[in-house]
């Protein structure tokens, strides 16, 4: 009689696993749980069972800060700094024994800024091999980027910090692309609108998602769950469920209002507009305290790159190609203003290899910000008129190769 029900258990379990296995690998083409979990976890590297949100705390002014070694030790970051930024300390005024640059921007510029260690990043060590400072001193990189951040976020920060370094370039445009539709530029992110509406009364909707997502990470770390594929079919239904259904509900009130309906169509029109008073703000900010400005438009998969197959598993929707290259071209054409920006869509166009590890950043330890950082050594060497050092060192890269430092 015991062995009966426990029959139709193991059937039952058996024909789950069957059924969730199916249903995974049509929607997600995969069985590889590994894989699959952490496509999903969206979590801080080096962080485990860390959140994004466990890490972080929001910033009146940066949008986002990191959480400091002392504040929650389960959920530090490493070389976080007084100002909740990765990085160096900010000196409390502009230091005359370095020629010193803030780079701004997202997740992309803050990991620039940390390849391969954050006491030497690239662009540093390349300006110092190979330029003369306007100075006479040794460059110096600071980090004012911070992850899942978009314009105006640049032009706050140089608000800040431009009045204590020489120079400020950013890497951007990624995070300010919107594609089609109503939302602005300065559209604010998820978790900003989240914590609006906790005040307006969405405290269970809230409690929901923090659940859902507490729950994908349990289930993603826990023997034997995941192991199960109905285990991570139950978890993903319900985070799934929570970010849409909860999560849209708590959406619905815009922090930073839609272009209207009645100028649909002039959205891209009246976004470009918007973008391009961000960027004549910021050179405006750096021009006012006496420092120099660059902006440079980050590469992204869809443009001037043969990828590889390990890139196309990760590059995601390339349908935004044509749609990133014009917002580009017409940010180029803000040039004639005055300003200084530039284009590195093209930086990777002779790389065979894989650069890429997702949609935007590229490999850890690889070359890809070694490569982002000569080109913008190079542009930057003529725009601010750095002197050439009379023999100018040959820089191994992060794959080893070495890469001849001239003109």
């Amino acid at each position: 009689f015991v062995l009966v029900p426990l029959a139709f258990l193991l059937i039952a379990a058996i024909s789950a696993e069957a059924f969730s296995a199916l249903f995974l690998y049509s929607k997600l083409g995969s069985l590889d749980l590994k894989a699959l979990y952490g496509a999903e976890v969206s979590s801080i590297p080096d962080l485990g069972e860390c959140s994004w949100g466990d890490g972080t705390l929001p910033h009146p002014y940066f949008n986002t800060s990191y959480i400091r070694d002392e504040e929650k030790p389960r959920c530090k970051r490493q070389h976080v700094n007084s100002w909740g930024l990765i990085g160096r300390e900010f000196p409390l005024e502009r230091d005359p024994e370095f020629f010193t640059i803030l780079v701004l921007g997202g997740s992309v510029a803050e990991f620039f800024t940390l390849e391969p260690n954050f006491a030497k990043p690239h662009l540093e060590t390349i300006l110092n091999e190979r330029y003369i400072s306007p100075n006479g001193k040794p460059f110096r990189i600071l980090n004012g980027a911070i992850t899942s951040t978009h314009q105006p976020n640049q032009v706050s920060v140089c608000t800040f910090f431009c009045p204590l370094v020489d120079g400020v370039i950013s890497i951007e445009g990624h995070n300010e692309f919107r594609g089609e539709g109503p939302s602005r530029v300065a559209a604010v992110y998820g978790e900003w609108q989240v914590m609006n509406q906790v005040r307006s009364g969405y405290l269970s909707e809230v409690a929901w998602l923090a659940a859902a997502g507490r729950f994908f990470r349990f289930s993603a770390a826990t023997f034997p769950i995941k192991y199960s594929y109905t285990g991570f079919f139950l978890a993903l239904s319900l985070r799934k469920f929570a970010s849409t259904e909860l999560l849209q509900e708590i959406l619905e009130i815009q922090i930073i209002p839609l272009f209207p309906e009645n100028a649909s169509t002039r959205f891209d029109e009246l976004r470009i507009q918007e973008y391009k008073s961000y960027l004549i703000s910021l050179a405006g900010i750096a021009q006012a305290h006496g420092v120099l400005s660059a902006i440079f438009f980050q590469p992204l998969p869809a443009l001037f790159k043969n990828l590889t197959d390990e890139e196309k598993k990760v590059a995601g929707n390339l349908s935004y190609r044509d749609s990133y290259l014009r917002l580009v071209n017409e940010m180029l054409a803000t040039n004639a203003k005055g300003l200084s920006i530039h284009s590195l869509l093209e930086v990777f166009k002779d790389e065979s290899g894989t650069i890429y590890n997702d949609t935007v950043h590229y490999k850890k330890h690889g070359n890809g910000y070694f490569l982002v950082a000569q080109e913008i050594a190079v542009k930057l060497a003529r725009e601010w008129k750095f002197r050439v050092k009379q023999n100018p060192s040959r820089i191994a890269s992060s794959t080893g190769k070495l890469v001849l430092q001239g003109p």
